[in-house]
């Protein structure tokens, strides 16, 4: 008896640990929806679309939807299915936003194939304020063609169904938006910096805007039109990387903040204006030294000519003067 429990234990315990892997690997999706629509064509093919998404979607953030396609049974001749095209469209109160996925891939008996859709609402869009919602109808519009035997056209046709309704909720207390824009992340600066950043706030405005360096002390950047500005001195700490941090307060005092890395090069920029400046004198004075002999040459260069043009002058004034005197004794 022992040795018949003994053997039942370790298939136990097996089933056990497999059924509690099950259990922790299985998602769960709590506030998920599933529907499911069929479509039956004239020759009798079976095509069924689910999506698969959740109930209550946030605004401003990116919201998924899956669509899962399956061909449960191909009609009467009908080879296969082809040149599919699907719009998911999201409506609300205001108007809605469509996303549209065509593909040509065929699609036979029991073939399946999911697509994948983003949807993002603002709520400057939907009017929301803080902890307000909406509602929402996802529908879906689909085409394709059958290909059919012994035909001279394959039948194309259209599906169109309300899906499901959702809730589009704007969360309470959402925080203001923050970007660096200078310097760029992880850039090499030295000197005088000019760090520049962008917030915004729908909701209260943006009450004021802070920058720091590292870990030292905040301080305040001066508003610049849609932009807020800060002068940094990267002289004052050492060459190497250090951290940009900017934060921005709402006038309901929410806060949010944004850090970025950046490389201080003060030292070796020094080494290299000063050795650049050491090159642009020798160069300088090497550059006066060429242009001092050239005009030394040109002088000299000038003096020769006028001595080579009066010997020739002389020459020949000697010339006609020794003809004129032979004239004189001839006579």
């Amino acid at each position: 008896m022992w040795l018949v429990k003994k053997s039942l234990a370790f298939p136990t315990l097996l089933l056990v640990l497999l059924f509690a892997s099950l259990i922790s690997i299985t998602p769960a999706i709590a506030s998920s929806i599933t529907c499911t629509q069929k479509f039956v064509t004239d020759t009798k093919s079976e095509v069924s679309f689910t999506i698969y998404t959740t109930d209550c979607w946030d605004t401003d953030v990116p919201n998924v939807v899956r669509l899962q396609v399956h061909v449960d049974k191909l009609g009467d001749d009908v080879r296969n299915i082809y040149d599919f095209g699907f719009m998911l469209s999201v409506e609300t109160s205001l108007g809605g936003f469509g996303e549209r996925i065509e593909t040509y891939t065929l699609m036979k008996e029991n073939d399946t194939q999911i697509y994948t859709f983003h949807f993002n609402f603002s709520h400057i869009y939907l009017n929301l304020n803080e902890n307000e919602s909406t509602k929402a109808i996802i529908s879906i519009m689909s085409y394709w063609k059958e290909d059919v035997i012994c035909t001279p056209y394959d039948p194309r046709y259209f599906f169109y169904q309300n899906i499901s309704t959702i809730t589009i909720n704007r969360p309470a207390d959402s925080k203001p938006s923050v970007s660096i824009l200078s310097p760029v992340p992880n850039s090499t600066v030295y000197g005088t910096v000019k760090i520049r950043a962008a917030t915004l706030d729908d909701d209260s405005g943006i009450n004021y805007v802070q920058v720091k360096i590292d870990d030292n002390s905040w301080n305040n950047m001066t508003p610049s039109g849609l932009y807020y500005d800060y002068v940094w001195n990267s002289t004052n700490v050492a060459d190497g990387s250090h951290n940009i941090t900017v934060r921005a307060f709402d006038k309901l005092g929410n806060q949010n903040n944004k850090t970025i890395s950046i490389i201080v090069k003060n030292i070796e920029r020094t080494n290299y204006e000063n050795q650049e400046s050491s090159e642009n004198i020798y160069s300088s004075k090497l550059s006066y030294i060429v242009a001092y002999l050239y005009d030394v040459l040109c002088f000299y260069k000038v003096l020769f000519i006028i001595f080579v043009t009066g010997i020739a002058i002389l020459s020949i004034i000697v010339h006609f003067r020794k003809k004129s005197m032979k004239k004189i004794t001839s006579i």
